[in-house]
């Protein structure tokens, strides 16, 4: 439900100033999605050190080991989802004029 809540905050703010980034391409590529963010943010370019200490950290929302493994999603609950956020996804993809936020 994303592009509601930006919607009201590209009542405040041009668009311009947001950098939107999906998780899934930050989890493949995170040492360029810091480069493009702190370009974005105007922070001048990452040292190799800074690069080194990030490619050396675990990531921190990786669930643990010990965790419970709950299995896989029963497919009428997939339905159920996908059905429910994809006016929403739709929304975003159209307001963000990327396809990728569609999720498909």
């Amino acid at each position: 439900m994303y592009s509601v809540f930006l919607r009201d905050w590209l009542q405040v703010f041009p668009m311009k100033q947001f950098l939107i980034l999906r998780t899934e391409e930050y989890a493949t590529s995170r040492i360029d999605h810091l480069h493009t963010v702190f370009n974005f943010l105007e922070l001048g370019p990452l040292t190799a050190q800074q690069v080194a200490r990030i490619e050396k950290a675990p990531a921190a929302n990786h669930r643990r080991a010990r965790a419970r493994s709950v299995g896989a999603m029963l497919p009428e609950t997939r339905r159920l989802l996908t059905d429910f956020y994809r006016p929403y996804n739709e929304d975003l993809a159209a307001l963000l004029n990327d396809d990728a936020f569609t999720w498909q």
